[in-house]
Order: C-alpha cells, then structure tokens, then sequence
C-alpha cells in the first residue's frame, strides 16, 4: 500500500499522473481543452458535391446545418460521433456522396484501408505472376519442334 504523500503526487485533480513526467507536461495534459462536439455548423450549399437525387435533400441541406450524428461502427461494434466538423470536411472539402454517413470507428477505418491496400498488393501480384506464366505458355506455342532436337541426332524421315 502506497502512503497517502505518494498517492497525493500520483493524483493531480484526480487524474493519474506518472511521477516521471514534469510539472510542465502535467499541467498541459490537465489543461481543459475546448470542446470539439456539440458544435453546429453552417452548410455551404454551393461547395457540396452533386445530388444524385432528384427528388429529395438530405437532411442536413435541409436544415441548413451540421449536427454531430451518433453511429455504431459496423466493424467492432463501438459507438462514435460523427462530428459536425467532419461532415463539414467529408461533404464540402471532399466532396463526399450527400447521402453517405460515417459507419467506422478511427481505428477500423485505418484497419480497412490497410486490408484493401493489401489485397490489392496482391492482385497485382497474381496478375503480374500469371502475365509471366502467360508469357512463358505462348513462347512455348511458337518453338519450332525440329529445334529442340540435340544436335547430332538425326529427325525420322
């Protein structure tokens, strides 16, 4: 059991602190930071990308304004928050499809990118694999069968 002076140096505003770390870099991570969800943004109308739809608006164009949307990711199951600020990046920067919504966590997203960049790694590498062998078959089509006769041994007439 630690003693109440080591748990007090351990505790800064209830929070673990290691003992290691300087009072500078305690006092920075205990420093409030502002609050990113919660906030409504204004939509830009004339940066959104197209509307494949012609009969109806999604509804934060609707609106006029982005919320945070809560979403459960489809991969592990965790819920998140799909900031406003993000919308507001995926929609109008990215010029993202109106109708799409966030469906993975951070770490699922990087997860998923990094599956699909393998699997095309691995394509094209089967792809490549097969143009040799493909290559190699149609060399073999157009060899002269009196050619791979050893010299010195005569063709049956």
């Amino acid at each position: 059991m630690h003693t109440r002076k080591y748990r007090n140096r351990m505790m800064r505003d209830g929070k673990m602190m290691p003992l290691s770390a300087p009072a500078s870099i305690a006092r920075r991570r205990l420093r409030p930071r502002p609050a990113v969800f919660g906030l409504t943004l204004p939509v830009d109308a004339a940066q959104l990308g197209r509307n494949h739809s012609a009969y109806d608006v999604p509804a934060f164009v609707e609106r006029g304004y982005y919320v945070d949307i809560a979403f459960t990711c489809r991969d592990c199951g965790i819920a998140g928050i799909w900031a406003a600020s993000r919308q507001k990046w995926w929609y109008e920067f990215a010029k993202g499809d109106m109708w799409t919504t966030a469906t993975r966590c951070p770490r699922c997203r990087r997860l998923e990118r990094e599956r699909v960049a393998a699997a095309r790694l691995a394509h094209a590498e089967g792809e490549r694999r097969n143009a040799s062998r493909d290559a190699v078959a149609e060399h073999w089509l157009h060899v002269d069968p009196g050619a791979t006769q050893r010299p010195g041994r005569k063709r049956p007439s």
